[in-house]
């Protein structure tokens, strides 16, 4: 995307949906409002409460504003909550969001919260601390306060802590004084930008990984610090918060579809030591690790010019179903194994396969489910670049040589919205605060909307729109449930939209005969608003001012085309419906097997929920492409 301004954006082929939308749909103006308002300047007078701030406006140029640094530490500490507060928003952080991502864990973090407070507190025998502790624990409020179901989602006075957090950061001089609290805040810093509901917070929170990942390098995280005899303590401290960002910036780069930082070739640094449980098996931030590695491979071929030989992704596909079938029985997600026909064709046998889902256990509920969803999301970002290719087939999808990973898709984008309806069902006040669950469902749904508009005779259109429909009841329970934002609004109305077009395809295709190639083609043209938005064409998108904008599609060239056939499935064969080893291959005659979305009533072209009436105004967005010209 190019702005008028001179604002540039790249985006590629196996970019979060969400992602892709909003850089279509965002406001052409590249310019800021000549009306902002300046940002606040620092007072004498501190008061001892988080300032409230201008909405829209930070009181520090973060990172870049020297003039923070003349701010005192005792200042910086005035502002902290009364402790009994702070506690209270901590064990929300650690309770509700640290079972995801622990880059701070809480024995080591108890220290420096006990260390700041009685520095602030006037004890002549504490030591001191360093700024860039101090935002340590005004980030890790700032996430207490939006993991906290006692409060509002999005209570307001988590940008405070955020903005506390930065001046801090700044007064520790962290880009040269590099310290390990620095990064575990910039690292927490950039999550919050993801959750927060305002525009680009993408384009936030991935500069902050990347100076994450380059200060990394530079306090030389990327070697292990047993070769340097450090103390124990300080090697395992080292060794968790690297895994901790590595993964992050890899699992985010993905969504971005951008390269990651760093080369695994160029680190060495073993896992960190955690304590088996009675059986020995691997924790749920090991199995993430490891998963990391299997992602960054598949990144890196994602991110190569010259695309690989299709034969590289059934490899890759391979050693991931590996790694799933080995999770230690503990951490398995039964709702993912009910929804994969591929593997557990019978109920009985996924049951057999997985643990009985917990309403008490939270924390391992959740693990359970995340690491299936991260699995899962790990697959379609290696399939979903030919998924789209098989989409853009216009003969049969069965018959294409992309069968394997078109089928693949579909499977994994089932799962996904299966285990988020599970976990919503069970949790439902936790799940709201979880912001990348919603992010894949919306993806997942829109990859599977987009199958019934570009094929509504296949055979997997009705099972694709039970499960639009799914998607579309998770998003209207969690606006019920609190999280009535305007990017979860947004999402609902496309969901929405994508259903009633969806829904039209198929009433159209079955009143009439098949349509010959060149009307196919036509459609082609109308269905690319949604079917865009998997990735696969680049899109060139020009703004020009006074919301004039171009869009220009290119296909990929010739030598991003892999050439050779997956499993050595002959282009035009037809992969045979009773195989098991691939998607769906038990979906006919099998009374047995449980789909996700079963429970829901056979949709008809013209239904239309009535809890979406009676709580959401069914407004349609427009067509986007109305008043684009096409190059």
């Amino acid at each position: 995307m190019l702005g008028k301004g001179g604002r540039s954006k790249y985006l590629g082929p196996t970019a979060g949906s969400e992602w892709l939308k909003e850089s279509e749909t965002q406001d052409a103006s590249d310019s800021l409002p000549v009306t902002r308002a300046p940002s606040p300047k620092i007072q004498d007078s501190v008061p001892t409460q988080p300032c409230r701030l201008t909405p829209g406006t930070t009181p520090i140029a973060f990172p870049f504003n020297a003039a923070a640094s003349h701010v005192s530490t005792r200042e910086l500490l005035s502002r902290l909550p009364a402790k009994e507060e702070a506690e209270t928003l901590v064990g929300s952080y650690y309770r509700y969001c640290a079972w995801h991502h622990d880059v701070a864990p809480k024995a080591s973090f108890q220290k420096t919260f006990d260390r700041v407070y009685k520095f602030a507190e006037g004890a002549s025998v504490s030591p001191r601390v360093n700024p860039q502790e101090i935002a340590l624990v005004f980030i890790v409020l700032a996430q207490g306060t939006l993991f906290n179901i006692e409060m509002p989602n999005y209570d307001p006075s988590a940008e405070d802590w955020l903005h506390l957090s930065e001046l801090a950061l700044v007064k520790g001089r962290f880009l040269s004084n590099n310290m390990v609290a620095g990064l575990q805040t910039l690292h927490l810093m950039a999550h919050l930008h993801l959750h927060l509901d305002k525009g680009g917070r993408g384009d936030n929170a991935w500069p902050l990984w990347g100076l994450v990942m380059r200060l990394v390098q530079a306090m030389g995280m990327h070697r292990d610090g047993a070769r340097w005899n450090l103390p124990q303590d300080v090697i395992e401290e080292r060794r968790k918060v690297f895994w901790e960002l590595n993964a992050a910036d890899t699992f985010q780069a993905h969504c971005f579809s951008r390269p990651c930082a760093i080369n695994p070739e160029h680190c060495d640094v073993a896992f960190p030591s955690e304590p088996a449980n009675t059986t020995g098996e691997k924790s749920y931030s090991i199995l993430r690790f490891e998963l990391s590695q299997i992602s960054s491979e598949i990144l890196h071929m994602a991110m190569k010019v010259h695309k690989p030989p299709y034969s590289a992704v059934t490899d890759l596909d391979i050693r991931l179903g590996e790694f799933e079938r080995n999770l230690p029985f503990s951490l398995r997600c039964r709702a993912a194994f009910l929804s994969m026909p591929s593997r557990y064709p019978h109920v009985d046998a996924a049951t057999e396969a997985s643990p009985e889902p917990s309403r008490r256990s939270m924390t391992i509920s959740f693990q359970q489910m995340n690491l299936a969803l991260n699995i899962s999301e790990t697959i379609i970002n290696l399939h979903r670049p030919y998924y789209a290719k098989a989409l853009y087939d216009i003969n049969d999808r069965m018959k294409s040589v992309y069968a394997p990973s078109f089928l693949t898709v579909i499977e994994r984008c089932a799962i996904i919205i299966a285990i988020v309806d599970d976990i919503h069902t069970r949790f439902p006040a936790v799940s709201t605060r979880q912001w990348n669950f919603w992010y894949h469902v919306f993806g997942s749904a829109l990859c599977l909307g987009t199958l019934v508009l570009r094929d509504p005779r296949n055979p997997m259109a009705t099972f694709a729109l039970t499960q639009l429909d799914a998607a579309i009841n998770l998003f209207t329970s969690l606006i019920q449930h609190g999280a009535n934002t305007p990017r979860y609004g947004r999402n609902l109305q496309w969901l929405m939209k994508l259903r009633a077009r969806a829904s039209a395809k198929i009433a159209s295709a079955s009143a009439q005969p098949e349509a010959p190639n060149d009307a196919v083609r036509r459609e082609d043209r109308e269905d690319s608003e949604d079917v865009e938005l998997l990735g696969w064409r680049t899109r060139l998108i020009e703004r020009a001012g006074q919301g004039r904008q171009t869009i220009r599609t290119t296909i990929q060239l010739a030598d991003e085309t892999p050439t050779d056939s997956p499993h050595g499935i002959d282009v035009g064969s037809n992969p045979s419906p009773n195989d098991l080893h691939h998607p769906f291959g038990m979906l006919q005659g099998d009374s047995s097997m449980i789909m996700p979305g079963s429970s829901l009533p056979m949709v008809t072209p013209g239904s239309t929920n009535e809890l979406l009436q009676d709580f959401w105004d069914p407004m349609l967005l427009q067509d986007l492409l109305g008043s684009i010209p096409l190059g």
